[in-house]
């Protein structure tokens, strides 16, 4: 029908797609469908964060590789949409390494799933990096800051030193149940991991995806109506978070002015 639409119309015409342009957008259309189930799915939940988006990454390399491999036998390498597969597949990479500060996942995910050894050091030698560069604190200053507590702590974690690496630590602990509440758990843990929950906390806060806070604040026009078209940015912004909070199931929030 749409072919029959634009060969009727003599402005259209320029614009009829030949039989290899069809077939490369069904092509497209169907490597895109993982995207779409992807989508769905990240959208669907309430607050999913970055490292909760791990399993889906590894959903969609799972399925970019196999097109790749599909569509380079048939085309070879230098093909269009065999070149963007191959860049999606890098892009993806580059958001696995803090799948680490996932106490759920950590490095058995990767192992578990079968990657290869060289990636799976990569993502540990990324994470290392960080904690070093950014995180860590040098054992003198550990020393110092903790001198008045190491009789309580060294009771309390035993074989345990505060000077020992928090993240080496952390990697030889086992994996926690799939369930748990991944920011609690940090919160529960960072007298054990003082230095290493900070970074957990910047990196595991970070949501998958923007649609939980737009389904918040498209709620703003039932807020802002005729009668309070006066409100500051600032109140809309307050009442706006604290619906989308009471609504999760948070309890006891107040809000105090400076």
């Amino acid at each position: 029908p749409l072919h029959n639409t634009a060969s009727a119309d003599k402005d259209l015409r320029k614009y009829i797609l030949s039989e290899e342009e069809w077939n490369c957008i069904l092509e497209v259309h169907e490597i895109l469908q993982c995207f779409k189930k992807s989508t769905n799915f990240s959208t669907g939940q309430q607050y999913p964060t970055l490292s909760y988006s791990v399993p889906i990454y590894n959903y969609l390399l799972d399925k970019l590789e196999d097109e790749y491999e599909k569509k380079e036998s048939e085309k070879g390498e230098e093909n269009e949409v065999v070149v963007a597969l191959n860049e999606s597949i890098e892009k993806i990479k580059q958001y696995y390494a803090f799948t680490v500060m996932d106490p759920r996942l950590k490095l058995q995910y990767y192992r578990d799933n079968k990657w290869e050894e060289s990636f799976i050091q990569e993502a540990k030698k990324q994470v290392v990096e960080l904690w070093k560069s950014t995180y860590k604190v040098n054992s003198a200053d550990n020393e110092e800051s903790h001198d008045d507590d190491d009789e309580i702590f060294g009771h309390i974690f035993k074989k345990r030193k505060l000077n020992n690496d928090e993240l080496s630590i952390y990697l030889d602990e086992k994996i926690i149940p799939g369930k748990t509440d991944i920011l609690a758990w940090w919160k529960a843990h960072e007298v054990e991991y003082p230095n290493l929950s900070k970074m957990a906390r910047d990196y595991l806060s970070i949501p998958a995806t923007s649609a939980p806070v737009e389904r918040i604040f498209s709620g703003g026009t039932d807020l802002v109506v005729q009668k309070r078209c006066s409100l500051k940015d600032e109140s809309i912004q307050k009442v706006m978070c604290l619906k989308g909070w009471w609504k999760s199931g948070f309890g006891g929030i107040t809000i105090v002015n400076d």
